[in-house]
């Protein structure tokens, strides 16, 4: 079956630790320099002629081939053991690892080329609301009840994200695309030690954490705070763009940073975090070039920010730290800004590929993973927070560390993603490390950063 985009509306503890590697001509870094948002817009180009026949025309029984991100490839590989066991032993999953970031995009793209997508994706929704622009994922309404949603009390905000009526800019035919099943949130883990020793609270605004901070750093042996400067940084950055009031584009997708005020604001506030305040190193890498769990183990960084994976990670091997409000270390809300509260949220979503004829074992364990016992067990057993709401206020009404999740994710504004959103981000976390590394003017660089957001857009 050919591969069709849909119509998407776009238009015109030393101070040595904190040193990033020089930029050669093929880091990531070196890439942005030299043009790497044209070589990554360019790499889209097979999508609009690729096949989505995918590698077969479809699954053997119930026996199908499955990407997974590998953040989530644990949880997967124990909830497909557990439906053979107790609901059907004749499903399979062959699951197949697959990278996060740039290197998902391009490899998803190389194989629809080559018609080797697999019958199953399980990918974050950004990367979801991207791919289902361009006709890969089989449409669901007519494979699942109506009532879906409100059966399983699914979180609507997500929930949403999962229909191309929530996609900015597409003019397709509006279907839901997939089942989102968990959501994964970033949170503020701070060393409550050093707090304690510093005789300060965890701060609850822009202006707390600058005062805060300050208390707390002792540079260059400790600086209050560990955020990426280069790299792939948006994760990180993204809450201090929200909390300044930022939107990523418009609803018709023909405008990058559309209230460029609150951008502005995100963005000085960010560098000034290092230039100004002195509470962050100004050179920082990202959490895949430098683990922020170490920084804040070793007592580099009083605070840093994880994905609820990482805080169960450290939990488990940080045996020497304990974890709470009133121990060793503990985890918080994000602060707010001049735009008010803002932090960031994704969510894990199964797709079935276009063409697949078996989808009946797919929906039958797609739905399972739905149910209060395999989303209650998610959480307990891989620290991921559920989709079902029911269980947010039942089994996991009177857990505190959840209710931190729980409430960190229903303050984080934010929008689905859309056609190109991986583009996006390179081209954004490009001009954080020119406004914070480079030193170059604010104004400036998110201009000129939201024109090559649009213009990557229009090419993806």
């Amino acid at each position: 079956m050919a591969l069709r985009k849909q119509h998407t509306k776009v238009s015109g503890v030393t101070s040595g630790a904190w040193s990033s590697a020089a930029a050669s001509p093929f880091s990531r870094r070196g890439l942005l320099k030299a043009g790497g948002l044209a070589a990554g817009a360019v790499a889209a180009a097979p999508l609009l002629s690729a096949c989505g026949r995918g590698s077969g025309s479809g699954s053997s029984g119930s026996s199908y081939n499955m990407w997974v991100m590998s953040d989530t490839v644990p949880i997967m590989k124990h909830f497909v053991a557990k439906y053979r066991e107790s609901e059907d032993s004749k499903f399979n999953a062959n699951i197949t690892e697959i990278p996060s970031g740039m290197s998902l995009r391009a490899k998803i793209i190389s194989a629809s080329a080559a018609g080797q997508l697999p019958e199953l994706l399980d990918v974050s929704m950004n990367y979801s609301s991207d791919f289902a622009t361009y006709n890969l994922f089989e449409p669901l309404d007519s494979l699942i009840s109506s009532d879906l949603a409100s059966k399983y009390s699914l979180y609507d905000r997500v929930w949403k994200w999962a229909d191309t009526a929530s996609i900015p800019g597409y003019e397709g035919d509006q279907q839901v695309f997939g089942i989102p099943y968990g959501v994964s949130v970033f949170v503020p883990t701070y060393r409550a030690d050093l707090f304690r020793e510093a005789g300060v609270e965890f701060p609850t605004t822009w202006e707390e954490l600058v005062t805060v901070g300050q208390a707390l750093t002792q540079a260059p042996q400790r600086y209050a705070l560990s955020v990426p400067t280069s790299g792939d940084l948006m994760d990180e950055f993204h809450p201090f763009l929200m909390q300044a009031g930022a939107q990523y584009v418009n609803d018709d997708l023909t405008e990058a940073f559309p209230n460029r005020e609150a951008a502005y604001d995100g963005f000085e506030f960010y560098r000034d975090l290092s230039a100004r305040y002195k509470i962050a190193p100004k050179e920082a890498p990202d959490r895949f070039a430098g683990d922020p769990v170490q920084r804040l183990t070793s007592g580099q960084v009083a605070v840093t920010t994880l994905s609820v994976l990482s805080v169960n990670a450290m939990r488990n091997e940080a045996t020497d730290l304990e974890f709470g409000p009133d121990k060793d270390w503990y985890i918080s809300k994000f602060w707010s800004g001049s735009g008010g509260p803002g932090g960031y949220f994704n969510a894990n979503c199964m797709h079935i590929r276009k063409g697949v004829k078996n989808v009946d074992g797919a929906i039958g364990f797609m739905e399972w993973m739905l149910e209060p016992e395999q989303q209650a067990e998610m959480y307990k057993s891989f620290n991921r927070p559920p989709m079902n709401t029911t269980v947010w206020d039942g089994e996991l009404g009177d857990d505190p560390e959840f209710q931190i999740y729980r409430e960190s994710i229903e303050l984080s504004e934010r929008q689905g993603g859309f056609r190109g959103w991986k583009l996006a981000e390179f081209t954004i976390d490009r001009g954080v490390e020119r406004v914070v590394i480079d030193g170059e003017d604010v104004k400036s660089v998110v201009d000129s950063t939201a024109t090559d957001m649009i213009q990557a857009l229009q090419n993806a």
